[in-house]
């Protein structure tokens, strides 16, 4: 099946899972090229049982994700794995749900009520959901733990996630890395603009800008 799925163009991925690191490695032989959410509901990282994590460590072509919210991976937890993976590899995501951005919200969570508590996303049981986390906010958690440079770090949000769904060839470039060599002027581009202090202030989408925030 994975291999199938490779041949076809799909971009697979390994996560939520209790497999060991030979499994783990089968898989990626197999084609999986890509990590969803390291370290959350998946067999830890175990100096005897390495799990799914430590095949991926050791696998230089697969893309590892990282909820960048603090709470779903502890702030030092997250460099220990920028460190492991290098920058290259690493591609942080928010996994937010309807409530991102919200202070105390309530919404909606697969036909369930979840609420925003102090920042986290939580079902009724206190179940963790997705998190409400911007990606202003997850670029200022990764600059605040681990020991990038911003460059670096942008491209954990924009070059890496296009890299490894294979569009990397006219998309996930920016101006801290490697936007300016097509030049502001194509105008599939959709550009964040944000301040000195890493807020978010502007989009600009195919070419036009949306209101300043």
């Amino acid at each position: 099946m994975i291999q199938q799925l490779v041949d076809a163009g799909v971009t697979v991925s390994i996560g939520h899972t209790d497999a060991t690191y030979e499994q783990s490695l089968a898989a990626i032989a197999n084609g999986i090229s890509h990590m969803t959410h390291c370290c959350n509901a998946m067999r830890p990282l175990h100096h005897r049982e390495l799990g799914p994590l430590g095949a991926a460590v050791e696998s230089s072509d697969v893309f590892g994700e990282i909820i960048a919210d603090g709470f779903h991976v502890h702030p030092v937890m997250l460099d220990i794995l920028i460190r492991l993976l290098g920058p290259e590899r690493v591609i942080i995501i928010t996994d937010a749900q309807a409530g991102a951005g919200l202070i105390d919200a309530e919404f909606e969570f697969a036909g369930q009520p979840a609420h925003n508590v102090d920042g986290v996303a939580r079902l009724t049981d206190g179940t963790i959901t997705g998190s409400v986390l911007t990606m202003d906010q997850a670029l200022r958690n990764v600059l605040a733990s681990s020991h990038l440079s911003l460059s670096e770090a942008v491209g954990m949000f924009t070059w890496n996630p296009a890299r490894s769904v294979k569009i990397a060839q006219n998309r996930g470039l920016s101006g801290y890395n490697r936007l300016c060599h097509r030049g502001m002027a194509n105008a599939r581009r959709n550009t964040a603009i944000a301040s000195q202090r890493h807020l978010f202030q502007q989009m600009l989408f195919y070419g036009v800008a949306t209101k300043s925030k």
